[in-house]
């Protein structure tokens, strides 16, 4: 069994920073040709764009877990993967009675 090391999650980042580039150019093309050039059909660059756009968000996702595990080896504190479920920002835009009734019902 092998074990990963910092170095082993920081090329992983690397990776995964190279791929956000070239799905960016992607998307960047895709656009190019549809609204520039006119030269794809509206179907095909809203499949495009919804296809690297997935891949955009997946990648994202993963570089943000590498990071996770990067700063846990890196420090002696717990680090959460984590963060908290519910952002008080975004429960508070409901009515106050709300916040407290949806707080209740979700725990």
């Amino acid at each position: 069994m092998r074990d990963i090391t910092t170095d082993m999650i920081r090329e992983w980042i690397d990776q995964c920073d190279s791929q956000l580039k070239l799905l960016h150019n992607a998307k960047d093309f895709i656009h190019r040709e549809y609204y520039e050039k006119d030269s794809i059909g509206y179907q095909v660059e809203e499949g495009l764009q919804y296809y690297f756009g997935n891949l955009i968000r997946d990648r994202k996702t993963k570089k943000q877990i590498l990071e996770q595990m990067l700063l846990h080896c890196e420090t002696e504190n717990v680090v959460e993967l984590f963060s908290q479920v519910f952002e008080d920002k975004i429960v508070g835009k409901l009515p106050e009675y709300l916040q407290k009734e949806f707080y209740n019902y979700v725990y």
